[in-house]
């Protein structure tokens, strides 16, 4: 039967039954995925009373309840032979739910995508459903090598928890690894949040961050994390409140660091380490000056990184939110002042944001919307007073709760110096860990008195050239002491290490001697054996040859004998005749 034209268009426009089936299982996962976010994101609706972290966290989040059908029963983990293509073009891994993985863990949801690495949340069927999370790595060879080096640093932090488990309340923990269909996967224990979770779900909505406690808080947990990674001599590389993770079932709550996935060595003890010099190492909108400029960085990128967390997770806003590197060196200086000529030319890039004279001009260099260059020149930034505007202290206050509660404005105040202290532009002049423990802000005590007047660079008084050389000599010598301090820690640590290690020696040579001794005592008493058993041989056959001599002897004696009596009957019948009978006939002829 033909059709015309116009009804094979319109025949067109029908799905086929492999389309529409293909559309409405579509339709069913993503209301099956909205569900799950309407899970992960339900908030308790009880009442705070007064709680600083509101009514957030306080119950456990609970796994969705198996479906059930009339039909089909409960769902149970799909055969990993149905899901045909395991990476997309990215390389990363395609998991579906009710994936089992490695024959123990069965995949819940997705968490999370990163820039190397998917996130799961999955049950442990081996440790009575323990949820996890798995970090599945992008089947990539660069990716590869960035995940063997995080599961040597994770390994490093596990060996130091177990001697200072104390510790580990800080650290997320580590729990084990394996390869599935050639991802490296690496399991942490499940957390609910993370702080970026924590903003978002604080009350008052965008832009809205935690009260003061809350925020004292957190930054005690966060400098005591980084006084440990200090202790580690490790780097995170890329803090931010993405990576502090939180478990809104704990009391009182704890956060952790997570994703080492940047982690290094410290430069000052590991000088044969290869550091990135691109200026791009960590997240750009916590990136301390010494990385975009180039200059050798250590622990104090992740004091600046705290710093920039601690404002975000009061104000609810993001502290630095240049485009690029040039727009963050503006905004950075705006705040903090202008980096000194002296600190930027340590820099293997400064040239391209500063002029190599001493008046220390700064260049933003963009291009505009008609696609031009754009060159604008800044020669002292920097808030004027500490009440300007672009202060720290301003924005600060702008975020207050209440602006009128002096005890919160002295708070304020103290976390104020706080920040300055973890963002100057001279990572040199940072506060560290320790000192951040002890700061006013943190234990608790009144605000600092403020600062005198800073003097003019270039004083006639040689009074007060000298009290300056004397506070800087004072600084390098407490300087000086806390770094002693803390290699006496670190030969400590070495030595008791190494008494660890040749106990284990003399254990393991004990043990080599006390095998060695049972060996040549079973070897001896093998050979004795064999000793015994040839003895009894030699004997047996000196007994059979004796017994085959006697043997012998006595058949030639009867021999013997036989002989000797048929001699002597020969002698006695000498009458016989030849070939007569013996039996007492008369011969033949004598008949």
């Amino acid at each position: 039967m033909a059709f015309s034209a116009e009804n094979k268009a319109g025949r067109q426009d029908i799905p086929s039954p492999q389309t529409a089936e293909a559309e409405y299982q579509a339709e069913k996962k993503r209301k099956e995925d909205e569900k799950m976010v309407e899970w992960l994101r339900a908030e308790d609706s009880d009442s705070d009373d007064g709680d600083m972290f509101g009514g957030y966290f306080d119950a456990e989040p609970k796994l969705p309840k198996e479906k059930k059908s009339k039909n089909l029963g409960p769902v149970k983990p799909m055969p990993l032979e149905r899901h045909i293509e395991t990476d997309d073009h990215e390389a990363y891994y395609k998991f579906f739910k009710h994936e089992l993985m490695h024959n123990r863990y069965h995949i819940v949801e997705k968490l999370g995508k990163g820039s190397y690495a998917t996130v799961v949340r999955a049950l442990d069927t081996t440790q009575n459903q323990k949820v996890v999370a798995i970090k599945i790595i992008r089947k990539n060879g660069m990716m590869a090598d960035k995940a063997r080096d995080e599961i040597d640093i994770l390994r490093k932090i596990k060996d130091w928890c177990v001697v200072h488990p104390e510790d580990q309340q800080y650290l997320v923990e580590f729990l084990d690894t394996f390869t599935h269909r050639q991802h490296i996967c690496i399991i942490f224990e499940n957390m609910g949040y993370n702080l970026r979770d924590v903003l978002t779900k604080s009350k008052g909505g965008h832009d809205t961050g935690l009260n003061i406690d809350a925020v004292r808080i957190f930054a005690k947990q966060l400098f005591t994390s980084l006084r440990v990674m200090k202790d580690l001599d490790l780097v995170h590389g890329d803090l931010k409140p993405d990576n502090i993770l939180m478990n809104p079932g704990d009391r009182p709550e704890y956060i952790k660091l997570a994703d080492f996935g940047t982690t290094f060595k410290h430069r000052l003890h590991n000088e044969s380490e290869k550091y990135d010099m691109r200026g791009e190492l960590g997240s750009r909108f916590y990136r301390p000056p010494e990385v975009i400029l180039g200059i050798e960085w250590g622990y104090d990128m992740d004091i600046w990184a705290a710093g920039c967390t601690l404002f975000e997770i009061f104000t609810g806003k993001i502290l630095f939110t240049g485009m690029d590197n040039a727009e963050m060196l503006y905004q950075i200086m705006k705040t903090t002042g202008h980096i000194s000529r002296k600190y930027y030319r340590q820099g293997v890039f400064f040239r391209q944001y500063f002029d190599d004279d001493v008046h220390a001009v700064f260049h933003m260099r963009k291009v505009n919307e008609k696609g031009n260059l754009v060159t604008n020149s800044y020669a002292n930034l920097g808030p004027k007073t500490p009440t300007s505007p672009e202060s720290l202290l301003t924005k600060l206050r702008a975020a207050a709760a209440d602006p009128n509660d002096r005890k919160e404005a002295e708070k304020i105040e103290m976390l104020a110096d706080l920040l300055s202290k973890c963002l100057h532009f001279n990572h040199d002049k940072r506060i560290g860990p320790h000192g951040s423990l002890q700061h006013p802000f943190i234990v608790g005590k009144t605000a600092p008195a403020p600062k005198k007047p800073a003097r003019p660079l270039f004083t006639p008084s040689a009074v007060g050239q000298k009290d300056r050389l004397l506070a800087e000599r004072a600084r390098e010598k407490k300087r000086a002491e806390a770094m002693q301090r803390g290699y006496a820690r670190q030969a400590a640590a070495a030595a008791e290490e190494a008494r660890q290690r040749q106990e284990l020696q003399e254990q393991q040579q004990q043990q080599q001697q006390q095998e060695l001794q049972e060996l040549q005592e079973l070897q001896q008493q093998q050979q004795q054996q064999q000793q015994e058993l040839q003895q009894q041989q030699r004997q047996q056959q000196q007994q059979e040859q004796a017994a085959a001599v006697a043997a012998a002897a006595a058949t030639e004696k009867k021999r013997k004998a036989l002989h000797a009596h048929q001699d002597s009957d020969d002698s006695d019948l000498p009458h016989r005749k030849k070939g007569a009978f013996v039996f007492g006939f008369k011969p033949i002829d004598e008949a």
